[in-house]
């Protein structure tokens, strides 16, 4: 017997939920649960919390401790995420597959090194940004969260125990061609963001109702939230929202009010025109969630130009997403009202490319098969597993 198990060991609360919900969704949507049985998911409570209803009837849970990623504790964090990914390795079965949703790069470290001597289990490891440290110039500087990341990927080798797979295409493309002696076909797999189309009532935003742009996630470094902040103070007739970390924030009245789960945070996103990424570093080699998650609302994207939003646009067309090269050209674009009319206008055209496309529940539910089916013993695999038994005792999510 086999089972595919999802382990999300460094996030907590809304932090990517979006990601494994679409994951669910995507295992459903080809059958896969039908033919291998529900997946199994370790997460900390509040995350599982997050996931929209459906998602919470379509695998079993168990619930593991994780350190806030707010928190900087690089010690504590490292020294939890590797033994709790440890642990649910050790209690997987050979033909089992484990997929690491997200996991802090200096426990990859130490899990390659502990993994070399225990036998051997199809263990995968989905990175994010954290790949891009591992592939561009120049190099992070020394005992970054980056560096960490460029040290694992130097230290493997074509027989590592731990597979990888990324978020799209161009970023494998990255990885082979930074890696070519360490990564092989068997050891790279492409598991794309998860999409689904929002069939939200908040899309039917009234023709002369104002423009409303969002700002998606976090201000971290790198992603333009002082440009979105000038942008604020250049265009009144214009909402500036910022939506994530489960709360919805009026840019110019301070104003906010929670977002409770998923659901709440793709209702919200839903009710905006656009999405504002002026992003000034990183998001070459990896594809950003809150890209993905506004074009699934039928959101317009106004980005600067990354590899990441170049190949959304190449995935869904110049009428779903707009590439500037500066904050004057995107205000430009926000004044225009010719350009508002004809963005409104494409909306439900939008959302009717993500079914079809690469991002689509039924691309990504064949990419999760073939990771699972590639492990050892697949041909062997039937349904119904039970959920590893020195992992599932006292435990489990309520």
């Amino acid at each position: 017997m086999s089972r595919l198990i999802i382990a999300e060991v460094s996030k907590v609360r809304h932090y990517h939920s979006t990601v494994t919900d679409g994951f669910l969704k995507a295992w459903q949507q080809v059958g896969a649960r039908s033919k291998f049985g529900k997946p199994l998911v370790f997460a900390h409570h509040s995350f599982i919390d997050c996931l929209s209803g459906e998602a919470r009837t379509l695998a079993d849970f168990r619930t593991i401790p994780v350190i806030d990623p707010d928190k900087r504790w690089l010690v504590r964090k490292t020294l939890l995420e590797a033994w709790t990914t440890l642990r649910i390795i050790l209690s997987m079965g050979k033909k089992d597959t484990l997929i690491v949703a997200t996991i802090f790069p200096t426990a990859l470290v130490l899990l390659e090194y502990l993994l070399r001597i225990l036998p051997r289990r199809n263990v995968v490891v989905l990175q994010h940004n954290e790949v891009e440290a591992a592939v561009t110039t120049p190099r992070p500087r020394l005992g970054s969260y980056g560096h960490a990341n460029l040290v694992w990927h130097r230290m493997r080798g074509r027989r590592s125990p731990i597979k990888i797979a990324v978020l799209g295409s161009w970023i494998a493309e990255g990885v082979r061609q930074f890696y070519p002696n360490s990564v092989g076909n068997d050891q790279l797999f492409v598991l794309p963001m998860p999409m689904i189309a929002s069939a939200s009532e908040g899309q039917r935003i009234a023709p002369d109702a104002p423009l409303r742009s969002c700002f998606v996630g976090f201000n971290t470094a790198g992603k333009g939230f002082d440009t979105f902040e000038m942008l604020a103070k250049e265009l009144p007739d214009v909402d500036f929202m910022q939506i994530g970390g489960g709360m919805l924030k009026n840019i110019r009245t301070g104003e906010t009010r929670p977002l409770d789960d998923t659901a709440a945070f793709m209702e919200t996103l839903a009710g905006c025109d656009v999405a504002i990424m002026p992003n000034t570093s990183g998001y070459d080699y990896t594809l950003s969630a809150a890209a993905t998650d506004a074009l699934a609302a039928g959101l317009h994207l106004i980005a600067y130009d990354r590899k990441c939003f170049r190949a959304m646009q190449a995935a869904f067309g110049e009428d779903a997403v707009t590439i500037c090269s500066s904050a004057s050209e995107i205000r430009d674009k926000l004044a225009s009202h010719e350009w508002r009319e004809r963005m409104r206008a494409t909306r439900q055209q939008r959302l009717a490319k993500i079914d079809h496309s690469e991002f689509g529940l039924t691309n990504v539910g064949h990419a999760l098969e073939k990771i699972f089916q590639d492990a050892p013993g697949a041909l062997d695999r039937q349904s119904g597993s039970p959920a590893p038994a020195s992992m599932a005792k006292g435990d489990a999510a309520s």
